[in-house]
């Protein structure tokens, strides 16, 4: 494994790839790195009407706040990585290796875009590259990287927005998935949509070191154990449509409809896609 640095890609934001030579090599040529090496990270609108900014935010940092309406389908950002990491490189190396690899990466990076890395917040409490990375990267293919815009973005358990690697243009996507009034915060899910509240709770506390406080999560207990009933019965209407052994006739109108309400009355926006995928 070495780090490959370009600091001329992304119109001089640069970018360093921890990886084996050939793996390197492959991103590097691929279309969306080509088609990525001019042009800058943006998504926040014009310098006079940004869509968003950052601000400090009551017991969650740093985080983006909508400047005006955005309807459900508008960019906000579009960013390029400045870290990639071959995901099996922790399986591969001892902590040390891997940290020394972090170190190298976000050194060689232009002095602006190291900044951005270094100022994200950390878990772990070794104030590292990798402790940064650890807490801040995303899964893209046979990657994980840092997207340090993108990483200002807080978590919700009923996000507003969403996101996604598009491989074409090398960047991550970030979009509004329902209307967000201006002076809200825009957020993302960090979580399966799948997890029941103590999952969530759990996940948010051990992985990010944080006690989420959503709309969702500040509902009354019974509240919450409503939520968790309709989530497993998704689970359950969706394992009956996978099980290949069921008789298509078996499957019902009704079955696909109170699958899609489950979603509508959990306001999951995004995921909503696979029930409808079921339903028809």
């Amino acid at each position: 494994f070495c780090v490959w640095a370009n600091t001329s890609f992304a119109a001089g934001r640069g970018i360093s790839i921890i990886a084996t030579q050939n793996l390197a090599e492959s991103v590097a040529k691929s279309e969306g790195y080509q088609s990525a090496r001019r042009v800058r990270a943006s998504g926040g609108g014009s310098q006079a009407s940004p869509k968003y900014e950052v601000k400090t935010l009551p017991g969650r940092g740093l985080g983006l706040v909508a400047n005006h309406t955005l309807v459900r389908g508008d960019d906000i950002v579009y960013e390029p990585p400045v870290v990639l990491a071959q995901h099996d490189i922790e399986d591969l190396l001892g902590e040390g290796e891997v940290a020394t690899l972090h170190r190298v990466a976000v050194e060689r990076l232009p002095y602006r875009t190291r900044a951005d890395a270094m100022n994200l917040h950390g878990y772990g409490g070794k104030g590292t590259a990798y402790d940064r990375f650890s807490a801040n990267a995303f899964k893209v293919y046979e990657f994980a990287g840092i997207f340090p815009m993108v990483a200002r973005i807080n978590h919700d358990c009923r996000p507003n927005a969403h996101f996604y690697f598009d491989k074409k243009t090398f960047t991550h996507r970030i979009h509004a998935v329902r209307t967000i009034a201006p002076g809200e915060e825009i957020t993302i899910s960090y979580l399966s949509h799948y997890l029941t509240s103590d999952e969530r709770a759990h996940r948010t506390t051990s992985q990010w070191g944080f006690e989420c406080l959503c709309r969702l999560c500040r509902v009354p207990q019974d509240k919450l154990n409503d939520s968790d009933n309709r989530l497993k019965r998704m689970q359950q209407i969706e394992a009956f449509f996978l099980d290949g052994s069921q008789d298509e006739t078996t499957a019902n109108p009704a079955m696909a409809e109170e699958l899609i309400q489950l979603y509508q009355e959990e306001r999951l926006d995004v995921p909503i896609s696979r029930a409808y995928g079921y339903a028809s």
